[in-house]
Formats: C-alpha cells, sequence, structure tokens
C-alpha cells in the first residue's frame, strides 16, 4: 500500500512594506496601510487569504491576519483584515513601521468576531444586517478538494465538479432553491473537458502542481457572491512534491469531524510550513475515479505540535508530532457568540430579525457569519427538510461553534447533528434510529462478515437504565413553528414508554423540542426510549483496514450490516447476527510500521438499529405545568 501525504508550501500572492507609524496606535485595529510593493498586485488578492506579517520577507513573528479586501478610498495603500488586538499570534498583530507583509494563497477555517459599537452589532467588523438579511448569500458547494497523480498518458490529473449548491428561498418550500449563476475559475493551464466554467457540472484536467480552484455562486437577488476555495493536487512521479516518509500515530474519525497525529523523520521549519498549514492524505493503491473521492483520508489543517526531547548516551533525540484536524474538528475550537433570531417582515438593522427564521438558516448563520468554514468545506441538508422548521423566536447559547450548533440541531426531532465525512464535507443528517421506521434509509455503506473482523466485544445488559422520558415541545398553529413565547402557544408533551414509571432508574425530561407535530415527536420518543435501553451495548469492531470498504465512513446517513455466524455465536445466543442493521459511531485506524511494510487496523464503534412503538399523548390543559413536570 502507498500512503502519500501532501503538504502545503503557500504561494506568495503580494509582497509590501509596512507604511503606518505605531506611535499613539490604538488596538483592536481593522487595517494594515502599506507600500513598497515588491511582488504582486492588490488586484490578485481574494478575500479570506492569509496574511503574514514579520521583520522579513516570509516571516510571521509580527502576527497572522485574514485578508478581506482593499479599502476603496484608498485603493493600493490600505487592506482591511480580520480585525485584531496586539499581539504575534494567529488573529493578532503588531504594528512595526516598515516591517514585511506577505499574503499568501493559503485559506484555512478562521473565527469571524462580531462587533458591537453605537447600539449596534457587526459581523466581522464591518458587515451591517440589511441587506445581508434580506437578501442571504448562497452557499457554494463545489464538492471537496483531491490530490492523486497525474494520467501517465495526458500528463494531468482529471477531476470532475458538480457544484451542489443552494439558496435561501422563501418563496419555496421548504425555504432553498437551486442558483442559477456559476463561475469556474481554474489556473490557466487548466483543461476544460467537459462542460464550462459557467456551468454547474464540469471536467477539468490539471497539469502537475497544487491549484485552488473558485467557485463563485450568486444568490437569487444577485447581489452578493460568496466563494468557495478547493484545493486541488497533482502529482507528478518524476517531481514529487508529496511525501511517504511519515508515520501516523493516531487517526481517528467520530461524528464531529477527524483528526490525525503524524510523526515526521526530517525537519519541517516554521518558516516553510507555517503554523495553520493545509494537508491532505491520500491512498495512491485505491483506483482513481475523476468524480469521487474514495481514495482521500484526510483533508485538514495544522492545529498543535507535540515535541519531545531526551538526552541519550550516543545522542539527543527529537520526536515533533504535528496535530492536525479537519473542517468540523477546527470549528470546536473556534468561539460561538450568544444569539437570538426572530422571524419578521420587515428587516431592519437588527441581526436578530430575518424573513428567513428556519433551523438551516440559522445554522448557516452561524457557521457563515462567525467563521470561514464554508468557504473550504461543502454544506448540505441530508434530508432537505430542516429549512422547512420554522420558527419565530429562537435562541442559541454561547460556547463553541460546533457545540452551538449540535445543541441547535438535536433539538429537531429526530435529533440532528452536523457530522463531516472524511472527504471533509459538513452535513446535517439525523439519527436513524429515531427515525419513523417506514421513513428510514434502505442505503448500506458495506456488509462486515466473519471473514474479515479479527474480534468484536460488546456488553449485555437487558437491565432498562430509562424509567421513562418526558418530552415537552412547543407548536404553532401552522404545527410546526416553535417560539420561545409559550402563552400563545399549543403545548404538546408525550411520554415514554409509558405512563407507568418503568424499572430504569433514570427520569429524562426534555423541553421545547423541535417537532411539525404530535405523532413526529410521540414517533421520536418512542425510538429514543428503546435506544437508551437496548439491551445491546455498542459493539466494537476490529478488522484489517484493507478490508474496510473505502465507503464506511461515520459522516454518512448510511447503515453498515453485521453478519456474526451461528459457529461464531456466543454462549448465551442461540444464533447468531445475520445482516444487522447499524450505524458507524467512530472509526480508529491504526498505522503499524514494520521492517515489511505498513500494515493498518481499522477499530469501528457500531450500534445496533433500534426501534419501538411512539410514546404516549399527555394533554396539557388548561394550565402550562412546571418546567420538568408533565
Amino acid at each position: 500500500m502507498t500512503l502519500r501525504l501532501y503538504m502545503h508550501k503557500p504561494k506568495v500572492i503580494m509582497r509590501a512594506r509596512m507604511n503606518q507609524n505605531p506611535a499613539g496606535l490604538v488596538y483592536p485595529q481593522p487595517t494594515l496601510q502599506f507600500d513598497n510593493v515588491t511582488v504582486g498586485n492588490v488586484t490578485l488578492l481574494k478575500e479570506s487569504m492569509t496574511v503574514l506579517i514579520g521583520s522579513a520577507p516570509d516571516k510571521n513573528d509580527y502576527g497572522t491576519l485574514r485578508y478581506r479586501y482593499m479599502d476603496p478610498d484608498f485603493p493600493t495603500q490600505q487592506m482591511h483584515v480580520s480585525r485584531y488586538s496586539q499581539g504575534t499570534g494567529i488573529g493578532e498583530a503588531t504594528i512595526v513601521d516598515n516591517s514585511y507583509i506577505t499574503v499568501l494563497e493559503d485559506y484555512r477555517v478562521w473565527a469571524k468576531i462580531p462587533y458591537f459599537a453605537g447600539g449596534a452589532m457587526w459581523k466581522d467588523y464591518d458587515i451591517g444586517s440589511l441587506l445581508n438579511n434580506g437578501k442571504p448569500a448562497a452557499v457554494p458547494n463545489g464538492g471537496p478538494g483531491t490530490a492523486g497523480t497525474i494520467d501517465p498518458g495526458t500528463g494531468r490529473l482529471e477531476v470532475a465538479f458538480d457544484a451542489q449548491s443552494f439558496i435561501h428561498d422563501k418563496s419555496m418550500s421548504p425555504a432553498i432553491s437551486v442558483p442559477q449563476n456559476f463561475i469556474w475559475e481554474f489556473p490557466g493551464t487548466a483543461l476544460v473537458v467537459s462542460g464550462s466554467i459557467t456551468t454547474p457540472t464540469v471536467t477539468v484536467r490539471f497539469l502537475p502542481g497544487f491549484y485552488y480552484v473558485y467557485l463563485t455562486v450568486h444568490n437569487w437577488g444577485l447581489n452578493h457572491a460568496e466563494t468557495q476555495k478547493i484545493p486541488i493536487f497533482a502529482r507528478d512521479p518524476a517531481n514529487d512534491l508529496s511525501t511517504t516518509k511519515f508515520k501516523i500515530t493516531s487517526h481517528v474519525q467520530d461524528s464531529i469531524g477527524q483528526e490525525l497525529i503524524i510523526d515526521l523523520p526530517y525537519d519541517l521549519p516554521r518558516t516553510t510550513y507555517y503554523d495553520g498549514f493545509l494537508a491532505m492524505l491520500w491512498d495512491d493503491d485505491v483506483v482513481y475515479v475523476p468524480s469521487m473521492r474514495r481514495h482521500m483520508l484526510f483533508i485538514g489543517w495544522h492545529q498543535s505540535d507535540e515535541v519531545n526531547l531526551s538526552a541519550e548516551a550516543t545522542a539527543t533525540l527529537d520526536d515533533t508530532k504535528l496535530l492536525f484536524y479537519d473542517a468540523g474538528k477546527r470549528l470546536t475550537t473556534l468561539p460561538g457568540f450568544t444569539m437570538v433570531m426572530e422571524y419578521s417582515t420587515t428587516v431592519g438593522t437588527d441581526w436578530a430579525q430575518s424573513e428567513f427564521a428556519n433551523i438551516l438558516y440559522y445554522i448557516w448563520f452561524l457557521l457563515h457569519f462567525h467563521s470561514t468554514v464554508l468557504e473550504v468545506a461543502d454544506f448540505y441538508d441530508y434530508t432537505h427538510s430542516l429549512a422547512a422548521f420554522d420558527f419565530t423566536v429562537l435562541g442559541s447559547d454561547k460556547q463553541n461553534i460546533s457545540a452551538q450548533v449540535q445543541e441547535l440541531a438535536a433539538r429537531v426531532s429526530p435529533d440532528y447533528r452536523m457530522v463531516c465525512n472524511r472527504r471533509g464535507q459538513l452535513k446535517m443528517i439525523p439519527d436513524l434510529n429515531l427515525i419513523n421506521t417506514i421513513d428510514r434509509p434502505t442505503a448500506v455503506m458495506d456488509g462486515i462478515t466473519d471473514a474479515m473482523w479479527t474480534s468484536i466485544t460488546w456488553g449485555y445488559s437487558h437491565q432498562p437504565k430509562i424509567g421513562q422520558i418526558q418530552t415537552k415541545s412547543l407548536i404553532s398553529s401552522h404545527g410546526y413553528v416553535m417560539i420561545d413565547d409559550i402563552e400563545t402557544l399549543t403545548v404538546i408533551a408525550c411520554v415514554a414508554a409509558s405512563t407507568q414509571y418503568g424499572q430504569g432508574e433514570q427520569l429524562i425530561e426534555t423541553g421545547e423540542m423541535i417537532t411539525f407535530n404530535a405523532y413526529d415527536l410521540q414517533v421520536t420518543e418512542g425510538h429514543r426510549f428503546v435506544k437508551l435501553n437496548r439491551p445491546y451495548e455498542p459493539f466494537t469492531i476490529t478488522m484489517p483496514y484493507t478490508l474496510l470498504d473505502p465507503d464506511v465512513d461515520v459522516g454518512e446517513a448510511k447503515w453498515l450490516h453485521l453478519t456474526i455466524g451461528d459457529a461464531f455465536h456466543p454462549i448465551r445466543e442461540a444464533t447468531g447476527f445475520s445482516q444487522l442493521r447499524g450505524v458507524v459511531t467512530e472509526i480508529g485506524i491504526q498505522y503499524d510500521y514494520t521492517d515489511t511494510g505498513l500494515s493498518r487496523v481499522a477499530t469501528l464503534k457500531w450500534e445496533m438499529e433500534t426501534s419501538g412503538p411512539p410514546a404516549i399523548e399527555v394533554i396539557l390543559w388548561p394550565d402550562v405545568p412546571e418546567e420538568g413536570t408533565v
């Protein structure tokens, strides 16, 4: 097997000198003043490029910022950047006159910090609500990045792109539609073999090297364009910019995303590979298909280092491990901010007001206005239904961005969550075990049989853990609008599995779920009761990685079959298990490096499919009960 790792050394787009007197400067600041441009020019700059400020060209010892736009009043002298405090870390800067400004073609997941001034809130320092709330930006899903070896016949790497983008559209049901205006931007040496730069689907061949592909999509009002940046690396065996000289010490994917720890046997100076650099890992032995990314194992960014120096008798040993996060994991490191959003047909200067008050819009709002993640990762609603969950008033607490989104999504029946698949795409998917059985998807990733696993462990206990689940939900007369003011609403409630308290020691009380109607709530809570009381605890399955299908992915809403033949059934089971459906919640990969080569072992966490009867409706009349009672 051949694993290849590409670590990105970004191209310099512009170099200049700081032309700003630090005397009397009050931080935080939103701009940089410069002159003496020696490389490139301002017309080549694109939003969210990385800006280094240093004592010499290409150094960042004075700070690292995100480029935003050029000041229209000073189009060649002043650039707007992410608003920064004084310091030298990422997102910080210290102004030193005549220091060096280096702008790189480098895109990563940044936080966008809101700004309060004059009693008003501004997003990313100076973005107002009026135009942006009235006509939200599009979501430019151009597909994940890819890396691969060039075709020896053409000398190029062929990549097929499919722009599965969407726009918020309140005239539709649900409130999304497909944009009509697409513009792809490819490097000048690229060869378009089908489609065009204005069609949603296009196939392109790239000469060897690294490139960013840009997809720009306009919203339905054509007043605002949003651009996604897609990394492409075409490997040339004769001039290889990737490496096979590395060791992976940890590789885990859960429902949030992936983290990867790599041990490198050679120097990797920060002056060349800046903190936060992009990395792409793929299996070169998996058959490359231009329209698929099955060979891709990881796309993400450097997060931190772990250094271990040890003084031995013969030498001092240096062992440095690099930690990388994908887009989903990066969101767990970015700050969240308390929000309240309410429906309003008159959109003013208040970010809390929107005509697009639905769950998909709210989640998009958090991701788009508080981070740059949607500039570097796709964002999908798997069921195409979250935009149908309207509300009048809804709030979300301040946490990291990932936790804030997950808490909001989990309130929607049947327990949605945001996942990040192996290719780095963000998806909103429901808990398959909580969906009505007749509506559950039939798609299966793969099946694991006796010939594939090397060990399986699980726990079993028929003693219930949960005695009862009491759930309340607020719905309007429309049947699907949830608001905070419960005095104007019909309150529905249900209990699972019965009004009689069961044997389990725990009572779960849940309030303010978001649901279409009482029946949907009852179905979800009935399934939840059985899932939490399931006798079979999650299975731990160990198997050779070579036998694991590349499509098995925690970030997909598909089942994984498990078969344990009768010959291997436990002594307490009458028979084995045949093609049981279940969901994968975690995949860990162990990499064993020996003198004879590399072997990989996969360890999966797998939950058996469960289902149960609907919960029982409880009539709350005439008064809404005290919180925590039904």
